[in-house]
């Protein structure tokens, strides 16, 4: 084998360049723009900023807020457990309706057993 044969060939260095420039160019070129202008991030102050009495404070009252959301539904659903509704009814509203018993029971029990209110409710909202 001749020498030229095993030399390997490298392209001109202004080629190189322009097909770079080429590639870089629409929205890849410009991401790898801002990747390079991005500073300031450390890793490892992930959590530095964090203010613990605050975070504190924010916890508490998310967790007062679930605590009281769980005790309205808790009340109300004791509230509607009282409402005495008629095997009848429930039957009706489920039959004519084509919903299930337990949506029927639900929906008299909010109308507080009134048969004639929960078609009505039923009704509109369908």
């Amino acid at each position: 084998m001749s020498e030229e044969a095993t030399k390997p060939i490298a392209p001109e260095p202004a080629e190189d360049v322009e097909e770079q420039e080429a590639v870089e160019t629409g929205v890849r070129g410009q991401a790898n723009k801002d990747m390079q202008n991005v500073s300031g991030f450390d890793a490892d102050d992930k959590g530095a900023n964090v203010d613990a009495d605050k975070l504190g404070k924010a916890m508490s009252f998310l967790s007062e807020a679930s605590q009281q959301q769980k005790d309205q539904k808790s009340a109300r659903d004791k509230e509607l457990a009282k409402v005495t509704i008629g095997k009848e009814d429930l039957e009706l509203v489920a039959s004519e309706f084509q919903i299930t018993k337990a949506q029927a029971e639900v929906a008299l029990r909010e109308n507080k057993g009134d048969v004639r209110n929960t078609l009505r409710k039923l009704v509109s909202v369908a």
